[in-house]
């Protein structure tokens, strides 16, 4: 049997120890896609056999044979084969790193990177090499994990045409624990079905009513999360830091060749989400301090709450393509609300001093909105609210479990719901209908809630994926890092691979 990994940065190491722990189990053979140039190089200096025992299709290969001219006939075929149910711009809109600016992640940055035609010729001369390369090794599986770059995004298209099987890990938001996922739009097949059939949470449910009680407790708490301190005295203490480690780097990677991650250096992203974002911040909460609905306003009205979603990230690029913007949004929900409601927009705090000031103050010039303070609890914000609506992102589940009506507009795995818990609106047209159903019938349903639940973590495995496998600073809700830690994730992980590998086998 052959496996094929979809590695970005650091996954490359995590789904690479993986393998290593199945092949010692059993005859399989892994194949990778890897995406990111800079890790690699970095990799590689670790594992000094892997070029030489694996076989790998890397995503430079492809884009330094990117031109600026294109073949219409060979974009129609890709377009016939391949897109019969999707835009053949998905993949592209998917990708920040093709679809905008190079700093679009530390600052407003909308011009893409590539014009029309080298993104039509990127987009071919990606199906082509994918093609060759699955014709050549021919996966079984196809193991991925919360895909985001256009490669990825079409080698799921490209397998599914194929009947390649193919799953994407997924966080599900409830603790740390993950699942496999087999499309690209939160549908959760496996989740689905398990919520269908069971009629009973025996299994879990001293689990599932600690989880409950620590969330009336505590809030909404998962592993991953990142928070933003716009603190002058912390501000002081890690940015010297910061910036020395940025400039060490650079100079480390300096003759490496720059790929689709890393065309700026990272002394000038250091400038622009640290410095830049620190004076805008400060700059900003000076000027829209007076516009700021009080806290204490919020028990005296009635408003509906949208959390504004952080950009880029894929709650929009994916999830929510149709909606763009956010600030359209918003205006669109405005006008559905009734006359007696606000609108209450809250900042990601993911994006606090990342956007221009313009963007909020085009928001405040709509008329039943206001801005609340980006820290400004959203458990206070949720819990006074009439109704809650969001694109795609986990708050919908915390203002669930506050029992607060919830409208979804993009994809979630909570989607699967009833209507009157979780109101998913597929047609933005109908926004004020379905505005008014939810609020005259919601009804909260604690056992549902936790058939919920219970369907999550019976087709889930408890890992600390971002804190303890990808070693990330700065995320809450995990452990920290030991190796002892390290390898029993692994473990985890591979026993979650390994429930995929059975399937196929059965």
């Amino acid at each position: 049997m052959n496996i094929m990994f979809l590695c970005m940065g650091r996954m490359l190491d995590v789904y690479y120890d993986s393998s290593l722990e199945i092949s010692n189990k059993s005859d399989i053979n892994s194949t990778y896609y890897i995406s990111d140039r800079k890790h690699f190089t970095k990799f590689v200096t670790k594992q000094h056999n892997f070029e030489s025992t694996n076989t790998y299709l890397s995503e430079w290969s492809i884009t330094d044979k990117v031109m600026n001219y294109f073949n219409p006939e060979e974009l129609s075929r890709i377009e016939k084969t391949y897109f019969k149910d999707n835009s053949i711009w998905e993949p592209l809109v998917a990708d920040r790193r093709v679809f905008m600016g190079n700093l679009c992640k530390y600052t407003q940055d909308y011009k893409p990177v590539y014009g029309y035609e080298e993104m039509m010729s990127l987009l071919i001369e990606s199906v082509q090499s994918i093609e060759n390369f699955l014709d050549l090794h021919k996966p079984n599986i196809i193991i991925g994990f919360t895909v985001a770059t256009f490669g990825e995004y079409l080698i799921a298209l490209i397998a599914k045409e194929r009947g390649i099987k193919f799953v994407q890990l997924r966080h599900t938001k409830i603790k740390n624990y993950y699942t496999f996922s087999s499309d690209l739009h939160e549908e959760y097949e496996q989740i689905r079905a398990s919520f269908s059939s069971k009629d009973n949470i025996d299994n879990h449910k001293k689990f599932i009513d600690g989880y409950i009680e620590d969330i009336k407790k505590k809030g909404m708490v998962y592993e991953g999360t990142i928070g933003y301190s716009g603190s002058l005295a912390k501000a002081l203490i890690q940015y010297p830091k910061y910036f020395i480690f940025s400039l060490i780097n650079d100079i480390r990677y300096f003759r490496i060749p720059k790929d689709n991650h890393y065309r700026a250096s990272l002394t000038k992203i250091f400038f622009y989400d640290k410095i830049f974002r620190f004076l805008r911040n400060s700059y900003q909460q000076k000027i829209l301090k007076k516009h700021y609905l009080q806290e204490k306003n919020l028990t005296e009205m009635n408003y509906v709450f949208f959390p504004l979603h952080a950009e880029p990230e894929i709650a929009i690029s994916i999830f929510s393509m149709h909606y763009q913007n956010q600030i359209e949004v918003i205006r669109n929900i405005s006008l559905s609300l009734p006359a007696n409601f606000k609108l209450i927009v809250k900042e990601h705090p993911r994006n606090i001093g990342r956007r221009k000031i313009t963007y909020y103050k085009k928001i405040l010039q709509i008329p039943n909105v206001n801005l609340v303070e980006p820290g400004l609890n959203p458990s206070y914000i949720i819990a006074n609210s009439k109704l809650v609506i969001v694109l795609s992102g986990f708050l919908a589940f915390e203002a669930l479990m506050a029992k607060i009506p919830v409208i979804s507009l993009g994809s979630a795995m909570y989607n699967m719901l009833p209507k009157t818990l979780i109101n998913h609106v597929v047609n933005v047209k109908n926004l004020r209908q379905e505005l008014i159903f939810s609020l005259n019938n919601f009804a909260y349903d604690e056992i549902i809630v936790k058939k919920y639940i219970d369907a999550i973590i019976s087709n889930s495995e408890r890992i600390d994926l971002y804190t303890i496998l990808l070693k990330k600073i700065g995320r809450s809700g995990g452990n920290n890092f030991s190796n002892e830690l390290y390898k029993k994730n692994i473990l985890a992980l591979t026993s979650l691979i390994n429930k995929e590998l059975d399937e196929i086998k059965d």
